[in-house]
């Protein structure tokens, strides 16, 4: 018995294939940064009694912030070299099975992916650390 020939995707087939495949990783990208943001959120915003025995112990503002931002690069890069430790063994599967090369992200889409991380890390660790920020003399109870 003959194999069937395989099927050729026409070019408007293909386009389609890749608004839908955007839309796809997109949404899923979506929902990753609204789940990584609510969590930082809810992290920071519970050090809050934390921050506050810091600035009771003497740390000023700006040191707390430096902190902050220290450690939101510290999560970012942890994040990005862990996301690019798990995504590439199944990537490196994949595209030597079926391409039988390596698998190739553009620049930009590597620019972008870094910024987001980097924003959603930032947006989620340093405006919810304002309040504890903000009072000259924090009390204990915060």
């Amino acid at each position: 018995m003959a194999e069937p020939a395989p099927e050729r995707l026409e070019p408007e087939d293909r386009a389609l294939g890749e608004v839908v495949t955007v839309a796809a990783v997109g949404a899923i990208g979506g929902f990753t940064v609204i789940a990584v943001l609510s969590t930082l959120c809810l992290i920071t915003i519970g050090r809050r009694p934390e921050l506050s025995l810091l600035r009771l112990a003497g740390a000023s503002r700006s040191q707390l912030r430096r902190m902050l931002r220290l450690e939101a690069a510290a999560s970012a890069v942890t994040g990005l070299a862990v996301g690019v430790a798990v995504a590439s063994v199944p990537l490196l599967a994949f595209s030597a099975a079926m391409a039988r090369s390596l698998p190739y992200v553009a620049a930009a889409q590597v620019a972008l992916i870094a910024l987001v991380v980097a924003a959603t890390t930032a947006a989620g660790t340093l405006p919810p650390a304002r309040r504890a920020l903000r009072d000259r003399y924090p009390s204990p109870e915060h």
